[in-house]
């Protein structure tokens, strides 16, 4: 299985290269009507548009060499179900053993926020070390991946390009949003195939769903699955959601039979086209055949995301032994300690802010019994702590004006496990506390037990912290204590 998944990555092309500054090379794929590649078609049988005006063909070639290739993996804290990150992790590596030789490669990991694990290399070994170093991590920020690796490939020196996104989750963390998104991938001079590795549950309900899904907590985002095959369609290229092993071995032996049998064109466009504004391309066939290739083409105009240039554990900096337990602990002076830094939470001068509707942050290693506290100060309306988050969910422990509540929030439900008056006064900064052991869990303000829960879904999870219903507030002296 994963041969065959390497076989699917290492062929795949630049759907638009770029031999000098303006010859615009086209990937295409050509099949008759029962999905046969005709081979043997030459230049005189095609025919390419731009902007509905013929272009002469001045290049050629379905021939394969050396690629700059990209890889963009998902490791979000959903990769672990079924181990789903450590096969993509084994299927990367063999990619890069397989490669043509004289081949470059760069690396982008993302959950709430992109690493850039590896930047350009032709060195095989940093590649297989950034993988071999790659771990669970918290959401999905997906928009700002692809953008990422798409302005990294503008600088890359090898005209045949690839760029391979693997994700399974929805896009809740991302500076750039959709629209922004797909402008990029529509302007950009990439073939981007994707691959939705959801769970058969996420599968259905994502299939059944318009292009937005609600959210347990009341929000509405992007349906995942929407977006991965708009992303492929917009770029020319193909979209897969495997349900199963034998539905990804079916998949892996398509696209690379698309990809060994794609032909390659290339045009001057005409002088003074105006690169700045979008073009559109067509491309026909001489006999009845299928024809697919990118739409079109254009001149981005972006500004990348925050990247962290680093793939190790952040948070370890801040991880010690105390008594043989593991101690966590943030005063979050430094922006390098592995939180999310975007617009709705990032690094402060008063220390770590929160700001919008239903923000969730997570950081550092899983803990199963625990003592876990913060000092909050909000500004307006509710929040806390969040622990034990997994693939499964989370739970949330919020503090408002005059109560509290801990919820159980799962990807399709959210339940109320427990609500209490406040036993201090609100003051506008407030020590928070969660302790837990096996399944029960109590909860203090300001050392004060507000009430306990007992309740076994989760047993184990990293912490984290959050907002809710547009609140605002600051967060300082995160500490987690194993305790046993």
């Amino acid at each position: 299985m994963n041969k065959l998944f390497i076989a699917l990555l290492l062929l795949v092309p630049q759907d638009t290269l770029k031999v000098n500054v303006s010859l615009v090379t086209v990937g295409v794929r050509v099949s008759d009507s029962k999905g046969r590649s005709p081979l043997g078609l030459k230049q005189e049988d095609f025919s390419i548009f731009e902007d509905g005006v013929r272009q002469p063909v001045e290049f050629f070639s379905s021939e394969e060499q050396p690629i700059t290739l990209g890889l963009l993996l998902d490791r979000s804290f959903s990769m672990s179900f079924k181990n789903k990150l450590d096969r993509a992790k084994e299927a990367a590596h063999d990619l890069v053993r397989s490669a043509h030789e004289g081949s470059e490669y760069f690396y982008f990991t993302f959950d709430d926020q992109v690493r850039l694990a590896a930047d350009f290399t032709k060195d095989p070994n940093a590649i297989h070390s950034a993988i071999d170093r790659t771990p669970l991590g918290g959401g999905t920020s997906l928009y700002d991946a692809i953008v990422e690796g798409l302005t990294l490939c503008s600088s890359a020196t090898l005209p045949r390009q690839a760029l391979i996104i693997i994700s399974d989750g929805a896009d809740q963390h991302s500076r750039h949003n959709l629209q922004e998104t797909m402008q990029i991938v529509r302007e950009s001079e990439m073939q981007i195939f994707t691959i939705g590795y959801f769970s058969p549950d996420e599968d259905k309900n994502f299939s059944t769903a318009g292009p937005k899904i609600q959210m347990t907590d009341g929000r509405s985002i992007d349906n995942p699955r929407d977006v991965l095959q708009r992303v492929a369609r917009d770029s020319g290229a193909e979209s897969y959601f495997p349900r199963n092993d034998a539905e990804l071995a079916k998949a892996v032996e398509d696209i690379t039979k698309d990809l060994r049998t794609q032909y390659t064109l290339a045009y001057y466009p005409p002088a003074g086209n105006g690169e700045s504004r979008y073009h559109q391309l067509r491309v026909t066939v001489r006999g009845r055949y299928n024809v697919r290739a990118r739409p079109g083409y254009g001149t981005p105009n972006v500004q990348p995301a925050v990247v962290r240039r680093s793939d190790s554990r952040a948070f370890e900096t801040r991880v010690h032994r105390k008594d043989g337990h593991t101690v966590y602990e943030d005063t979050f002076n430094d922006s390098d300690s592995g939180w999310p830094d975007r617009v709705t939470a990032a690094y402060a001068s008063e220390g770590y802010r929160l700001n919008g509707d239903n923000v969730v942050v997570v950081n550092g290693p899983a803990f199963r019994n625990f003592a876990a506290s913060v000092e909050m100060t909000s500004e307006n309306g509710g929040g806390g702590l969040v622990f034990r988050q997994n693939d499964r969910g989370y739970y949330a422990f919020a503090v408002y004006s005059d109560f509290a509540t801990v919820n159980r929030v799962e990807p399709i439900k959210t339940t109320e496990l427990g609500q209490w008056p406040l036993t201090a006064p609100l003051h506008s900064r407030q020590k928070l506390e969660v302790r837990c052991a096996a399944s029960e869990c109590g909860f203090y303000q300001e050392n004060r037990l507000l009430g306990r829960i007992k309740d076994n879904m989760f047993a184990e999870g990293r912490i984290g912290l959050h907002v809710n219903a547009k609140s605002s507030a600051v967060f300082n002296e995160f500490r987690v204590e194993e305790v046993r």
